[in-house]
């Protein structure tokens, strides 16, 4: 096994991938416009990002979960993402992605590009469809630096 040289996170909407995923989301709920806005309204710091996030998911609220499906193949990954992981993996640079979006993707994702650590929000789902909740902790700023400093320093 090879010893590991560091770690890098990364953030996925906007930063691994072009998209936002709530976005699109919202585009397939029929509420693009409204999801947007707070989606714009979050990211420049003018609503609680937790606030604005479960009332975004809650506009997703009947969504069937093949969605995901369809939403994955639409994604872009930012230019040069890939060589860029590649090269830290063949240097051994554990790469690990914690993200504000959802589980059903960030998985996806991290499985397609070899990356075993990751951390998203889970979508409640009945029926194979979203109620329009989330479930356990929301991955926040704050969550993306614990998990960071979690991994760079483990407890014994």
């Amino acid at each position: 096994m090879k010893k590991l040289r560091g770690l890098c996170v990364l953030d996925v909407d906007g930063t691994l991938i072009e998209e936002e995923v709530i976005d699109l989301l919202g585009k397939e709920a029929e509420c693009e416009e409204e999801v947007a806005l707070l989606t714009a309204q979050a990211m420049r710091g003018e609503l609680d990002f937790e606030e604005s996030l479960r009332k975004r998911v809650s506009f997703l609220q009947g969504l069937s979960v093949d969605t995901f499906d369809k939403i994955y193949h639409e994604l872009h990954l930012s230019k040069n993402a890939a060589q860029f992981i590649n090269t830290l993996q063949k240097n051994q640079i554990e790469v690990g992605l914690v993200s504000g979006g959802f589980t059903p993707i960030v998985e996806r994702l991290a499985k397609d590009l070899g990356i075993s650590l990751f951390a998203a929000n889970q979508l409640e789902i009945r029926d194979g469809h979203l109620t329009g909740n989330l479930i356990g902790p929301i991955i926040s700023r704050e969550v993306k630096k614990e998990t960071l400093v979690s991994e760079l320093h483990p407890q014994s």
